[in-house]
């Protein structure tokens, strides 16, 4: 993981590959007149999973705990 100059997180990998995770976090999808706050699933799947680093997985944590 990197961060850039004002030290916000930005994903090394993946589809949201260089996004600022507060960007990844904003992501929604309407569906069925429900709004889906897909950014934040998948942050919430990448900690899951066993090969992002702890930092990654720390850096996201905070966004997932936001309103």
């Amino acid at each position: 993981m990197f961060h850039n100059k004002k030290n916000i997180s930005v994903m090394p990998f993946g589809k949201y590959k260089g996004m600022a995770l507060s960007e990844i976090v904003k992501i929604t999808e309407v569906k069925d007149e429900i709004i889906v706050a897909r950014g934040k699933e998948y942050l919430r799947w990448i900690c899951e999973q066993t090969f992002p680093s702890q930092e990654l997985k720390d850096a996201i944590q905070p966004y997932l705990t936001q309103e």
